[in-house]
């Protein structure tokens, strides 16, 4: 399993090969990166507070919020407007 926060990723072949599935996890161990853990708490907030209001933007508005503006605020650590993109986004949704 790789954790990175609350994102939690498990790898099985379901015993067919143990060796396929340690290489594929050590793949992507390289890949899956604190940027992602951070991408999953600010939809989580996002998630609560649009719970709280009653809101729910459903599957389509979730795939469009989460763009690659959010991914590259995420990365340049520029959080408060990585939150306030993702809540624009979600509330035209």
């Amino acid at each position: 399993m790789i954790r990175r926060g609350r994102l939690v990723v498990a790898v099985s072949t379901g015993g067919a090969s143990p060796a396929a599935a340690r290489a594929i996890r050590e793949e992507l161990e390289g890949y899956l990166t604190e940027e992602h853990a951070a991408l999953v708490e600010l939809a989580a907030e996002a998630r609560d507070d649009l719970r709280r209001r009653g809101r729910s933007p459903g599957p389509a508005g979730w795939r469009g919020a989460l763009d690659g503006r959010l991914r590259r605020l995420i990365a340049a650590r520029r959080y408060r407007q990585a939150r306030a993109h993702l809540a624009r986004r979600l509330e035209s949704a």
